[in-house]
């Protein structure tokens, strides 16, 4: 793909996107839902007045008292366009958080944001667990990518997961996935809210609470939407120096999928 080519289809992307983007902020309005733009998309916001211009999606976050919710609204007030999946709607969806998608292109990220321990061990442990049910979860469904069959060790890890996934039906699996996430739900005091399911590493996935609560405004593509009320504090915590733009070798869009 020449440059001109990858122009043409990260605008496409960009437009499918911001249009799902659209959708979502009226049916999440309409039904008090809230929601956060997160990470590269709050970054893009703030530094470009919109998309990162190498950035194909957008990332949002949900609480995780709402994510039922999210799926039924999403799933049903969609437009043609789009459509929502997550692993409530579809039993065989390859992934711990939900997504918004078109025809062409996944549009938006929609991850979990749950309450965890001010405890360091404890949050490890949460954070821990979820990799480990997740291995489960996919063994149930039978699923795989190619990164996880690159060598050896990454398929003999793979066959592990099946076998120690025996014992347990997937309704299993899914309630300890379950119970992992809503851990610390009910806990008084937590400081810490936590994207579960990024990629990224349990410390800069941690989200001060107080960044949360109330909600702030940023501007994305000309409107406002909700995100972090500390956007520089939030920034600085996940990216350091969030101003200066990475070299030219690492402008591709996010990061490598795990979940």
């Amino acid at each position: 793909m020449n440059n001109k080519e990858e122009k043409s289809y990260l605008q496409e992307k960009h437009e499918l996107a911001y249009g799902a983007l659209v959708e979502l902020d009226r049916l999440f309005k309409k039904n008090h839902i809230e929601y956060f733009l997160l990470a590269g998309s709050t970054l893009g916001a703030v530094r470009h007045g919109g998309f990162i211009p190498w950035d194909d999606d957008i990332d949002i976050g949900i609480f995780y008292k709402d994510r039922k919710r999210v799926s039924k609204v999403l799933s049903k007030g969609l437009s043609d366009q789009y459509r929502y999946l997550d692993r409530y709607i579809d039993p065989t969806f390859p992934r711990l958080y939900g997504k918004i998608l078109s025809d062409r292109a996944g549009c938006i990220d929609v991850f979990l944001l749950v309450k965890t321990s001010n405890n360091k061990i404890e949050r490890q442990f949460q954070w821990a667990n979820r990799k480990v049910l997740f291995k489960l979860y996919k063994a149930k469904i039978g699923y795989s990518n190619d990164n996880e069959h690159k060598t050896a060790l990454d398929k003999g890890k793979v066959a592990a997961a099946k076998v120690v996934s025996l014992p347990f039906s997937k309704k299993a699996v899914e309630r300890m996935i379950d119970r992992n996430e809503s851990l610390y739900e009910n806990r008084p005091g937590q400081r810490y809210y936590l994207n579960l399911y990024s990629a990224y590493s349990l410390e800069k996935e941690l989200i001060e609470r107080k960044w949360l609560k109330p909600a702030g405004k940023v501007v994305f593509n000309g409107q406002e939407y909700p995100t972090v009320n500390d956007t520089d504090a939030y920034l600085r915590h996940l990216y350091g120096n969030y101003r200066k733009l990475p070299p030219r070798e690492e402008r591709h869009p996010g990061h490598e999928e795990e979940f």
